[in-house]
């Protein structure tokens, strides 16, 4: 054992360390959130204490903070892990529940400080991933655990080897791992159902997220997510695979097309590597529309997974059944707290867990046949019922009454029946209360009262700020012009700016919209360059448009990069694209914006050659081609695409959308 001090900061040539500030600026890795536990401190935390250890006058109404430790381990793979706490100095009523986490905030542990301080054992998985900030793999040997208390004091952690299976997850952003800004108030950050899956694993199972906002299935493959799952993968493993959100406004990835297609190589890989392939139906949008009626719009691709496990005979967890009924019995605006605020489609920490609830549950029941490979059922025989309830109005909870996790088989035993058949609000989603939050502050949010509305139907309301202002006919900069797009797309606002692109910084007026549109796709590549980074890569031809549909655009815009000073860095801008957000937009451009706005709402078929096909760059091809079909063109070839638009155009072609 070695001892370690308050203030031992993690060194590269130590090879351990707490993840203060000074580590953070010091260490390039370190400055990347995804890498180091999942937490961004971000301006607006000046004055308060994100990382230090709470001091004594800490009190109960003090916020949690997160307090992260880091290992170097020696190689890639699976780590079982024995922490205790400091259980005197964290009780005495100022940390009656904390929580705790490994790597990018994968929940392994919520409930009370123990009486001797242990913690349940944890599995952690150590891998190389694709970090959004960086874009290719990065294989950083980092194993990151952190504790949420007001008091967080670690006693002692050992790391050991684990010889366990791995799950492997892949999927979007409703799956994903993702960072939070401080200061930390749970219900506000954006959380997959895959971060909080390992709470319903015991340790006989580690966790491999590789989820990533805002991939179809081509994009899990071309962007590079696949290749460390290929690498690592090896017999005995499970391959988890939930997408569908971003697949459904790509043309090429119909539900009985392309996404089809795509997930029949997924599973046929995972067998050639001696690894079990699991479906997941997509998780259901609480997206209704003004009549009061659930739209349901991901229906043809939970039918189509479903339909491909009957045929290549690969277990299929409903997902998407089990959540659209939750969703129904409790109402849009009784569901709106396990969400992030002011979104429809990405849940927040109670969301989260409450999902990744029913997905240990759909496992336990589905994986559990005695027809089944032995993998599935050992995966099974390893879900736990959690931690006991976590909702909105838990927080903050009483102490729980024992810290030890229901068996298997009584968690099995529960799943035996129909997930909703129950009418009751928390039918298929066991294990938390369905009573609305008393703390959720929404008054930054200003789309948070208007969710109820499907944002497939929403009006283009923010057309009048374009064409009413003073520069109304002033030909627009590319910058404005996306901004204007984002707004028309109902994309949620962010708060703020986390140096995406290498050439706007965060006194930009448009900077956080600018943030949004990157994050969610909706800038094309053509627009990109690799001044200060590389290409998006985003090309129509190659991949389709990557914006997300409704509701799909808060969390991949919320979730945090790098931090600030590292923006300011060679290192934080590499890989980032660069805009030059101050040129005029032209035709094509606008066109683009247009048609990837209307795509956020509506998918698009086979399209055929078009006028403009040897005039127009490569990659805007189809959207020209679609924007010909809108008739947002002449159809006779004739306009200039080359030709500057201004802000009076621009929202004449958008408005021409709305029918």
């Amino acid at each position: 054992m070695i001892r370690v001090a308050d203030d031992d900061e993690y060194d590269a040539t130590r090879g351990y360390g707490w993840l203060g500030e000074r580590a953070r600026r010091c260490e390039p890795s370190l400055s990347n959130a995804e890498i180091a536990g999942g937490f961004e401190p971000g301006d607006h935390t000046s004055g308060q204490r994100p990382y230090a250890q709470a001091a004594p006058t800490v009190s109960s109404d003090d916020p949690p903070v997160p307090r992260s430790f880091a290992v170097r381990v020696p190689a890639d793979g699976n780590y079982r892990l024995s922490l205790t706490l400091d259980a005197a100095r964290m009780t005495a009523g100022i940390d009656e529940t904390i929580v705790a986490y490994v790597q990018e905030r994968r929940l392994v542990y919520r409930g009370p400080v123990p009486p001797d301080g242990h913690l349940p054992d944890i599995v952690a998985n150590v891998g190389a991933f694709v970090p959004d900030a960086i874009g290719k793999s990065v294989d950083h040997r980092l194993l990151v655990v952190t504790v949420v208390a007001r008091r967080p004091i670690v006693a002692s952690l050992d790391v050991r080897d684990a010889n366990v299976p791995t799950l492997y997850l892949a999927g979007d952003s409703t799956v994903t791992d993702t960072t939070a800004h401080l200061p930390l108030r749970f219900g506000r950050s954006h959380t997959g159902w895959g971060a909080s899956l390992p709470a319903f694993l015991d340790a006989g199972v580690a966790v491999a997220n590789h989820a990533r906002s805002g991939l179809s299935t081509t994009m899990f493959r071309n962007d590079g997510h696949y290749d460390p799952v290929l690498r690592e993968m090896r017999a005995g493993d499970v391959l988890l695979l939930q997408f569908g959100h971003n697949d459904q406004k790509d043309p090429l990835l119909r539900a009985d097309g392309g996404y089809t297609d795509q997930l029949v190589q997924f599973v046929r890989e995972a067998r050639d590597a001696g690894a079990y392939p699991l479906l997941v139906t997509p998780l259901a949008r609480n997206t209704w529309t003004p009549d009061g009626t659930y739209a349901d719009l991901l229906a043809d691709f939970a039918n189509a997974c479903i339909t491909l496990g009957r045929r290549l005979d690969v277990p299929v967890l409903d997902l998407h059944r089990v959540s659209m009924a939750f969703i129904t019995a409790i109402g849009v605006e009784g569901v709106k707290p396990y969400f992030r605020p002011g979104d429809v489609t990405h849940t927040n920490e109670f969301g989260s867990y409450l999902v990744a609830g029913a997905v240990a549950r759909l496992i336990a029941h589905v994986c559990s046949d005695p027809s089944l490979p032995r993998a599935y059922r050992d995966l099974a025989a390893h879900v736990t019922a959690g931690f006991g309830p976590w909702s909105p109005s838990d927080e903050p909870a009483a102490a729980l009454a024992s810290i030890r996790r229901p068996s298997a088989a009584s968690i099995a035993s529960a799943a035996a029946g129909s997930p909703t058949e129950s009418t009751a609000p928390t039918s298929g989603l066991a294990g938390t209360s369905s009573s609305a939050p008393s703390e959720i502050d929404t008054s930054e949010d200003s789309d948070a009262t208007s969710t109820h509305v499907d944002q497939f139907l929403r009006p283009y309301d923010p057309l009048a700020d374009a064409t009413n202002g003073d520069d109304a006919d002033a030909v627009l900069t590319r910058d404005h012009a996306i901004a204007i797009a984002t707004s028309v797309a109902g994309l949620v606002p962010v708060y703020y700016y986390d140096g995406g692109l290498a050439d706007v910084d965060a006194g930009n007026p448009y900077a956080t919209q600018l943030q949004s549109a990157l994050m969610n796709g909706l800038i094309p590549s053509s627009m990109l360059s690799d001044d200060g980074g590389r290409c998006d890569g985003n090309g129509d031809d190659e991949h389709g448009d990557r914006t997300a549909a409704t509701g799909n655009a808060v969390s991949d815009g919320e979730r945090s990069h790098a931090s600030m000073q590292a923006s300011e860095t060679t290192a934080s801008t590499m890989g980032r694209p660069s805009l030059h957000p101050s040129e005029p937009v032209d035709l094509e451009e606008m066109l683009v914006l247009a048609v990837r706005v209307w795509l956020t709402k509506h998918v698009a078929g086979p399209l055929p050659a078009g006028p403009y096909d040897n005039v127009c760059t490569p990659a805007n091809r189809r959207s020209i081609r679609l924007a010909c079909m809108l008739g947002l063109l002449s159809p006779d070839g004739s306009a200039d695409l080359r030709s500057p638009v201004t802000a009076r155009t621009a929202a004449d072609l958008l408005r021409r959308l709305r029918v």
